[in-house]
């Protein structure tokens, strides 16, 4: 059971190959791809480094609480990009949460522990700014060319993982404080069938998304 969700971990962590395979093969690369291009290799280096870490007999969850607030960052990113009017709002948040992830690390509790509150409030902050993006994406594009226009399918994938990972955030610290450790290793395997997912969903954007980017 271990190497069936060890070899599950892999198909996740590699999953986002795909979409950096499409994103070389298609033309018209603006800043909005080129965001998710940033946001892929971030998790890829990010999974990569985890499981070298680990391997090699590690423990806690520097790299993933680092990746976490490094994702959060990129994705607000990409909503600068996308919603004007909102922009400055937005910076203002990402640098806001940035310091209070720095003051909390320092002082509160250390980043090599797991972070589930944090993970909820970036969450939170994200499905809220993905949110708006969709009632704009309705207000300004015609349905007919939806499935064409890379940044729904984008919204679409965020919304979907960060969705369902609200739940996993809310249960985490319990399952991995209370739990033996093959439950967490299938309680963490839902993970990666969300990234999987929110990785094919990013790989058909970019396939399919010829506007917008």
């Amino acid at each position: 059971m271990r190497n069936l969700f060890d070899g599950f971990l892999y198909v996740s962590i590699s999953s986002a190959l795909l979409s950096v395979v499409f994103f070389f093969l298609t033309k018209g690369k603006g800043q909005s791809v080129k965001v998710l291009l940033v946001l892929l290799f971030d998790a890829l280096i990010s999974d990569t480094a985890n499981e070298i870490y680990f391997r090699s007999g590690y423990q806690g969850d520097l790299i993933g609480n680092t990746y976490f607030v490094t994702q959060f960052l990129i994705i607000c990113q990409f909503y600068v990009l996308q919603l004007v009017e909102k922009r400055r709002e937005i910076r203002s948040v990402m640098i806001s949460f940035l310091v209070i992830c720095i003051f909390h690390f320092t002082y509160n509790q250390s980043i090599n522990e797991f972070q589930g509150l944090f993970r909820l409030l970036g969450s939170a902050i994200i499905l809220y700014y993905a949110g708006y993006h969709c009632i704009h994406i309705y207000k300004t594009r015609p349905t007919k060319n939806l499935f064409q226009f890379f940044p729904a399918w984008f919204t679409a994938a965020i919304i979907y993982y960060f969705s369902l990972n609200l739940l996993l955030f809310v249960c985490a610290n319990y399952v991995f404080k209370n739990a033996s450790p093959e439950v967490g290793v299938i309680f963490w395997g839902f993970h990666n069938f969300n990234n999987i997912v929110k990785n094919i969903l990013f790989a058909i954007g970019i396939y399919k998304g010829v506007e917008g980017r």
